[in-house]
């Protein structure tokens, strides 16, 4: 934890020694996202090493199951795979609120941003204005260095952004360009890298005027506590599950690939010498003749004991399902994926998944609205994040059946829209193609059942109604 900003000075070693923990865990996250879990397991070969009936071999991961790319993908979809609706009651203001949603792409932004909150435990919104423009966009936690205040440490003086070139690779120098955001304007400053020690502070410092009452670094945290504002990774809970589960994935595949061409047994007079090569063959197509019962040539067949095996991957499978708070239906289980069930059994399943899903969107709404008033403010508009209403959504698909059921009896058995509006919605029409189809099916109506009056209060005036009536009695007569 940084409380001050002499990590920046001549001598200190970067990364700071408090946050190389944090920084190595990040470059583990992001291998472990991509499936490259044999460069992150590979310190802990000792721990999971295993004897397989005598084969001392250590398992190699040649199975990879990506749980970790799953679970955060999942997360990013229950928050924002299902986009949530901003608006604002001003329309003039609308209008500059879709402008901006459009132009930065926010939807796709907060989708990314759910992913790195997932992996990292956060994700970082970041504010700034380019060709006199605001621009919302997204920055990486691998660089992100707060500042906080030591007797509350969800109260941060400084967000500090440092990001690393590379200069000579040999020499080991890097040259380190960091932002210092304070409310209203960050400076920049430029500093040599030497293995890893601040060795030098170029004189070339810049002040830049943000034009933000507020950082322009948001962040948007998973799970939190007094004592950690960088917010808990999902991968934490799951890591050591994870790799025991590809541990004995790949033991059972090398033991069924090594009993994969069986052998043969049976005496030795069921063999022939080549005198020319000097090795024994079996010739099969021949009748033997041995003494006894032991004689019998034969296959040597293995009988694999694997149900243990196959047990505790059910276990592990289950106590993952558990601790990532994602359920087995989410995450693939058989059990839990197959048949057909209502919309309220399928969020009953859901419930944990959703629970921890909103702890996120809790952060990711007030760093939203926060991105989105700052955007305003550098285009020269004055949205309130207060303003914005965010209807958020659950990601999951609807039972339109059960919920068109519940508004009926919430309505007392009355119709809750429109037969107008149930066309438009059930055939992808305009009110006006709605209308007319209506018409047409009323008129179908009539001609099959001349003696049943519509309702008047379809009609819109009476002399719509005047002329149903003529045209019925025309019938009638």
């Amino acid at each position: 934890m940084l409380t001050d900003l002499k990590f920046l000075e001549v001598g200190q070693p970067f990364p700071p020694t408090s946050e190389t923990e944090r920084i190595n865990n990040y470059h583990d996250y992001k291998k472990l996202f991509e499936g490259k879990h044999s460069d992150v397991y590979q310190h802990q070969f000792q721990r999971i090493k295993r004897i397989n009936n005598g084969y001392t071999d250590i398992v190699s991961y040649d199975i990879i199951l990506n749980y970790h790319q799953l679970i955060t993908k999942k997360t990013a979809d229950l928050l924002v795979g299902e986009p949530p609706r901003i608006t604002v009651q001003d329309k003039n203001k609308q209008k500059i609120l879709d402008e901006i949603m459009s132009k930065n792409d926010v939807l796709n932004l907060m989708y990314i941003v759910a992913i790195d909150v997932s992996r990292y435990g956060v994700g970082l919104f970041y504010i700034y204005k380019e060709a006199n423009k605001g621009v919302i966009d997204v920055t990486q936690p691998a660089i992100w260095f707060p500042i906080l205040n030591p007797r509350n440490i969800r109260k941060i003086q400084y967000h500090v952004l440092c990001i690393p070139v590379i200069t000579n690779e040999k020499r080991g120098e890097i040259e380190l360009f960091c932002e210092i955001h304070e409310r209203g304007k960050y400076t920049i400053k430029h500093f040599l890298l030497k293995n890893g020690v601040i060795a030098k502070e170029f004189n070339d410092e810049k002040v830049i005027e943000t034009g933000l009452d507020d950082f322009a670094v948001i962040p948007v945290t998973n799970l939190v506590t007094s004592d950690n504002i960088f917010g808990i990774s999902d991968y934490d809970a799951i890591d050591t599950l994870v790799s025991e589960l590809e541990v004995r994935f790949s033991q059972i595949s090398k033991i069924l690939d090594k009993h994969a061409e069986p052998s043969m047994q049976g005496p030795s007079s069921a063999l022939t010498y080549d005198k020319k090569t000097g090795t024994y063959s079996l010739k099969t197509g021949n009748y033997f003749i041995v003494e006894g019962t032991d004689g019998k040539v034969s296959y040597l067949t293995w009988d694999a004991q694997l149900n243990a095996n196959f047990e505790y991957i059910k276990e592990l499978q289950n106590a993952l399902y558990t601790l990532s708070e994602m359920g087995g239906t989410l995450l693939g289980d058989k059990e839990n994926v197959n048949g057909n069930i209502s919309g309220i059994a399928y969020k009953l399943k859901m419930e944990t998944a959703l629970q921890k899903v909103s702890r996120i969107r809790n952060s990711m709404d007030t760093a939203i609205r926060k991105a989105i008033s700052a955007c305003a403010k550098l285009d020269g508009y004055d949205i309130d994040e207060n303003e914005l209403i965010i209807e958020w959504k659950d990601g999951l698909v609807d039972d339109e059946r059960e919920q068109a059921e519940i508004m009926r009896i919430k309505n007392g058995n009355k119709p809750v829209i429109s037969h107008v509006t149930s066309i438009m919605m059930a055939n992808d029409m305009t009110r006006e193609e709605a209308e007319e189809e209506y018409q047409r099916i009323l008129q179908e109506e009539m001609e099959a059942n001349p003696l049943n009056i519509p309702n008047p209060h379809l009609y819109e005036n009476e002399e719509g109604l005047e002329e149903a009536e003529e045209e019925i009695n025309k019938e009638t007569e």
